[in-house]
């Protein structure tokens, strides 16, 4: 505290405000101590307080520091004897301010020790000021140890750095120096250190016997240090005490340390061995991390924990002997240990967490010990699979996948530079997030049909991965990090699923999709059942897509006859197809057909299909998008059709000569070709809502067509010789005038 803060104007006790260090005397010798106050702006006018000093010393002399109006120099205090070893210090009765208002000493006392001195404890007592405003000023008693002997030696630092900033933090009396005694009595090095660029080597901190402790960041980001010898005193080393310490190629670390916390030598890239106390429970998070250049170490047999990323980046780390008793391996434990090349893990290892050997790619030999409960290596797999789960965690360039396993793990090939191929077997059922990341030397992979799910990233960065075959019926969502390779890529997919994988996201995204060979191809016919009044007659079906599996109707029997029914699918050789047409002639000359059901999912009806049948009546399905050329031609029963809401393109000739004796063409209809409705001699009238008629003779020679009304638009096709040789024609209306094109036959 500052004199500003004990100038109440109560009288109080206030411990702390003066302070006198501890000294050193040699036999027969005088030094001299300093009694410092705090900072203070009070004018004091006189002061006055008690000296006792032990057995066998003397004082010799006081002085003030403080300035006076009359002068600058130091004042000499009045020294009265009270008793024994017993004197009293008096000042001038003057004005007094601290010099510059700094703190600092304002007394000096020079002091002897007889030769038979032992020294002892000194007391300043009746410790009292006067100030100008005639306050009075009690403080506390305070004391000081007084060492009569040969003092220890001063520390001789090889860096000048170190000494000034251990000078600055701990030299008790004042001498420039830092003395063995000094740094002993040191208890805790702080964050003297941390951050600093400057120091490169610290061996004196041996002499720092009074530690237990290297505390968190210590030394963290000290670049330059390259040395450090700790005491046999400590037993703790803080979280990321030498963090950082890029330069620091070697350190000794004495068998009192029970405990180092995480990160304690995270980025220490010169450190190229080191050699761990017996005793540490647990190598911590990021302990090494980073580590480049360190080549071998030897884990105590008392570890038991590894943690997180502990040996991460350790590049030319070349084999680590796990401890018998080891329990637990962290996340990315190993990861990045690119001169590793076996693994062994101990019986006693009950928790690896995902990605611990990660990115180690010369690995080639991986070894569970008998007699561990949690883990294996079966059939001499070479890799690590978690027993419970049938899961791989961790994998090389020589793993075979057993056929057991049912999941590549997160990371367990990640970095495998050096797997070239690998089989995943049927059983498989997840592959996880970055599970073949980085395997820049697969070049195919065959996913199983067992597989439901792919982890983002699974095959990301697999630049030479050219070829996949995936055994799924049906695509597995994936996100677009899964493949980034998938543009170079040919992807295989089994029959008939190659539409699924064209449709489905990212899996379009391939160079190519091809599809596998199946039990048909395009173009192949089978016969199939469908119904026919009581009975079934066999149509004969043709395969025109095998992805998806499609057909149209080939062909009927001549004797075919009554109501027939086609099916919306056929089945053959346990394949089911989507029936998707009527082909050509399929129904031709069928007289005794007299109608005929068609299924949603028909796209088209053919040339000819049903021409010179016996139907009565045709519905559309909403789906037919086209009727081909003649399709319903000559079909003399043939009086109704119901478009049904499709939207199809009707081409030439589809209705000519059919019973029509009503007709409305809705709006979605295409009437596209010549003589469509032409010599439908029952037609009586028509009513076009299409504005789409972009032929000739549409209606040519219908004689007994009496009524038209024709659509509100000037832009619709053809002209007045749609209606050639309508000799019965009384009325035809247009809704909104007369079209430019019909203007001459109007």
């Amino acid at each position: 505290l500052s004199i500003a803060a004990f100038l109440f104007s109560m009288l109080s006790a206030y411990a702390d405000n003066i302070s006198v260090p501890d000294m050193n005397i040699a036999p027969g010798e005088t030094a001299a101590v300093g009694i410092s106050l705090d900072n203070t702006k009070t004018n004091l006018v006189s002061f006055q307080m008690d000296l006792t000093l032990p057995e066998g010393i003397t004082i010799n002399k006081a002085s003030c520091s403080l300035s006076s109006r009359f002068t600058d120099e130091d004042q000499e205090l009045t020294i009265g004897k009270q008793g024994d070893n017993v004197y009293r210090l008096t000042s001038t009765s003057f004005t007094l301010t601290p010099i510059s208002g700094t703190s600092g000493e304002i007394i000096t006392l020079s002091l002897t020790a007889s030769a038979s001195s032992t020294g002892g404890t000194a007391t300043l007592s009746n410790i009292r000021f006067v100030t100008s405003q005639s306050e009075r000023i009690i403080l506390d008693d305070a004391s000081f140890t007084i060492t009569v002997g040969t003092p220890s030696p001063a520390i001789t630092f090889a860096d000048a750095n170190v000494k000034t900033l251990c000078v600055q933090n701990w030299d008790t009396n004042g001498d420039g120096e830092l003395s063995e005694d000094e740094a002993a009595a040191v208890t805790s090095l702080g964050v003297v250190f941390k951050e600093n660029t400057e120091i490169t080597s610290f061996d004196e901190l041996q002499y720092f016997t009074g530690l237990t402790e290297i505390p968190r960041e210590c030394f963290y980001k000290c670049t330059n240090l390259s040395s450090v010898v700790i005491p046999d005193n400590i037993t703790q080393i803080g979280y990321s005490a030498f963090d950082d310490c890029y330069a620091l190629a070697s350190i000794n670390l004495p068998s009192t340390i029970t405990n180092i916390d995480g990160a304690a030598f995270s980025d220490c890239r010169s450190l190229t061995s080191i050699t761990l106390p017996e005793g540490i429970p647990s190598i911590g998070d990021w302990f090494f991390d980073n580590c480049t250049g360190l080549t071998e170490i030897v884990i105590p047999s008392s570890v038991t924990t590894i943690g997180q990323s502990a040996f991460s980046g350790c590049y030319n780390l070349q084999s680590v002997i796990l401890p018998e008793d080891l329990r637990s391996i962290g996340r990315s434990a190993f990861m990045h240990c690119n001169a590793f090349t076996s693994v062994i893990i101990p019986a006693s290892v009950t928790t690896i967490e995902n990605s611990a050997f990660a990115q180690c790619p010369n690995v080639i030999s991986i070894i569970v010990a008998e007699g561990n409960e949690n883990y294996d290596s079966r059939n001499n797999c070479n890799a690590i699979i978690e027993t419970a789960s049938n899961k791989v965690v961790a994998g090389c360039k020589n793993t075979v996948i057993p056929e057991s396993v049912t999941t590549i793990g997160d990371r367990a090939f990640y970095y495998c530079t050096q797997l070239t191929s690998i089989v995943i077997p049927e059983g498989v059922t997840t592959i996880e997030e970055s599970a073949f990341r980085s395997c820049t030397a697969l070049t195919e992979i065959t996913i199983p049909a067992s597989v439901t799910s792919i982890g983002s990233y699974a095959f990301e960065e697999c630049t030479s991965l050219t070829s996949v075959t995936a055994l799924m019926q049906t695509p597995v969502a994936i996100t677009s990090d899964v493949f980034s390779n998938r543009t170079n890529a040919t992807l295989t997919v089994p029959f008939p699923t190659k539409y699924l994988y064209e449709a489905a996201d990212y899996w379009k995204e391939f160079r190519e999709i091809v599809q596998m060979e199946g039990p048909v191809a395009v173009g192949d016919t089978f016969p199939a059942p469908v119904p026919c009044g009581d009975a079934t007659t066999d149509l004969t079906f043709k395969v025109t897509n095998v992805s998806p599996l499609e057909v149209e109707v080939m062909s009927s029997p001549e004797d075919i006859a009554g109501a027939l029914t086609i099916p919306s699918s056929v089945e053959n050789q346990g394949l089911r197809f989507a029936v998707k047409g009527i082909g050509d002639n399929a129904f031709r000359t069928r007289p005794n057909l007299q109608a005929v059901d068609l299924p949603e999912g028909i796209t088209i009806i053919k040339e000819s299909a049903f021409r010179e049948s016996g139907l009565e009546s045709i519905k559309f399905p909403t789906t037919l998008t086209e009727v081909g050329v003649a399709a319903f031609r000559d079909c003399p029963a043939l009086k109704t059709i119901d478009f049904n809401g499709s939207t199809a393109e009707i081409n030439a000739e589809a209705f000519m000569g059919t019973a029509i004796e009503e007709l409305v063409i809705p709006s979605t209809i295409t009437v596209k070709g010549w003589t469509v409705f032409g010599w439908c001699e029952k037609l009586k009238s028509v009513i076009v809502e299409t504005t789409t008629m972009g032929s000739v003779d549409i209606f040519k020679n219908c004689t007994s067509l009496e009524m038209v009304i024709l659509p509100s638009t000037e832009t619709m096709g053809g002209n007045g010789n749609n209606f050639d040789q309508c000799t019965s024609l009384k009325s035809v209306t247009f809704l909104s005038g007369v079209p430019d094109n019909y203007r001459d036959y109007a």
